[in-house]
């Protein structure tokens, strides 16, 4: 799917620049782009303004000076990175008017010509709205699906003036999501990755909120041990890939539905190419291998993670804690690493090869790992719920969103033990490694972490 990705600090820059004084402005987005199914994905990294003194505006169009265009090609060359541009228009709606078209048409051979190999993005921005295309082999252009900000909150920039119309279905929670928010969610695609005891329950939260597109992961069959959390299957699904029970009750609440859903590993190639297209991605994941992978990924392509975790105690027959905690790991905010919820020897040991984790079991380097972890379904749907009500706040800017937040079921710690959901402390970690390479999309090489079988093919499981 075509897409436009623009961090909530370089839409500041943006709308400051365009909208400060009256008149119509431009610049270029410099950005990261990679293929899709669709269409060119571009992660915007900085915004270009062009002085006004160096755009001439005419009856015959508009004309960037060749000096602030050579600057910006040659930027652009240096950084190996592709371009937006970038003007508004005052008055009316969001789209190209006849004097844009024309100067489209002449400008676009020469900046397909001058980086080639790479998409050429236009946009066209007011107040309310923000209309874009692509180019990509001549000036006829294909309208771009999502143009949308990634930070704190979510804002779908090319959402359309207006109120929605609501499917009558969502009418009694639209005081919560408001009309913009539930069309915002039924415009994205989201991927959830696991969908055992947390993510079978994810499913079934985001199918009755309204979400019509999603990419399923889990590379496990329902079995019998699943039957106490699983809320997708029954004791007749024993055998069924978890993604198609997951599939299927999505198909039950939306026939519409657009539901992918993938038995395979995460670390194997067509995984990854699906997971850089959704605009969310939900880890329900239980072990800190995936979360490094995921964490990672969601960096590189400006992809908001919402994280689970799930964690029961007993010692002598007697629960001594219990409960889970929700990360959301958001572009310019903390990541999974920032906050220390990355266990990196446990990572190391499952991204590392088959023989190199026999040597570490010989040697008594591992223990734990493959025991079984305790479930209770009660606990798991409130760490489901939590999450997906971070999510919400996250799409309707309702609250600034908790980038950490704790449940503890029994409260020991506290002098009147009682359950508690506390929000975390949690800023960016200076220098974090994985937070460097957040929006570098296919630079910052997420396939090395696909796992190749003995004759050098992905495994898919």
């Amino acid at each position: 799917m075509a897409a436009i990705k623009i961090t909530e600090s370089v839409r500041e820059e943006v709308l400051q620049y365009l909208f400060s004084k009256p008149g119509e402005h431009f610049g270029f987005l410099s950005a990261n782009a990679y293929p899709s199914t669709k269409g060119p994905v571009f992660l915007v990294r900085e915004f270009l303004p062009i002085r006004d003194e160096l755009v001439s505006v005419s009856n015959e169009g508009w004309e960037v000076h060749t000096e602030a265009i050579l600057e910006v090609v040659n930027h652009a060359v240096l950084n190996q990175r592709a371009l937006i541009e970038v003007h508004n228009h005052a008055t009316g709606i969001a789209q190209f008017s006849t004097i844009d078209r024309d100067g489209l048409e002449q400008f676009i051979p020469y900046i397909l010509d001058s980086l080639p190999g790479r998409p050429y993005g236009a946009t066209v921005w007011t107040l309310s709205d923000v209309y874009g295309e692509y180019f990509e082999t001549s000036a006829r252009g294909n309208p771009v699906r999502s143009i949308t900000t990634v930070g704190a909150s979510f804002t779908q920039l090319n959402a359309g003036p207006g109120k929605a119309v609501l499917d009558p279905r969502f009418i009694r929670q639209e005081s919560w999501l408001t009309s913009a928010g539930q069309a915002a969610l039924g415009k994205l695609r989201i991927g959830i990755v696991g969908l055992g005891g947390t993510g079978s329950l994810v499913v079934q939260n985001l199918a009755y909120l309204g979400i019509q597109d999603f990419v399923l992961v889990d590379g496990d069959d329902a079995e019998e041990s699943n039957m106490n959390r699983l809320v997708t299957a029954s004791f007749a699904d024993m055998e069924t890939p978890k993604t198609i029970l997951g599939r299927r009750l999505i198909r039950g609440i939306n026939p519409k539905a657009s539901v992918m859903a993938l038995r395979a590993d995460l670390r194997t190639l067509p995984v990854i190419a699906l997971l850089k297209e959704v605009d969310v991605i939900f880890g329900c994941v239980d072990n800190d291998g995936a979360r490094l992978v995921l964490n990672e990924l969601c960096r590189a392509y400006y992809i908001p993670l919402f994280d689970l975790g799930v964690g029961l105690d007993a010692e002598d027959g007697k629960v001594i804690s219990a409960g889970g905690r929700v990360v959301s790991a958001i572009p310019e905010g903390p990541c999974l690493h920032c906050l220390g919820e990355i266990d990196q020897n446990e990572a190391r040991y499952l991204l590392s090869s088959s023989k190199e984790q026999e040597v570490e079991h010989r040697l008594g380097y591992v223990e734990g790992l493959d025991v079984p972890a305790p479930a209770v379904i009660s606990l798991n749907a409130t760490i489901a719920s939590i999450a997906v009500n971070e999510f919400t706040v996250f799409i309707t800017g309702a609250r600034p969103l908790n980038y950490l937040l704790d449940y503890d079921m029994l409260g020991m710690a506290y002098s009147v033990p009682s359950q508690r959901l506390d929000p975390r402390t949690s800023t960016r970690k200076t220098g974090c490694v994985q937070c460097s390479i957040e929006g570098e999309g296919d630079e910052a090489q997420i396939e090395r972490y696909v796992k190749i079988s003995k004759t050098g093919d992905t495994q898919n499981d």
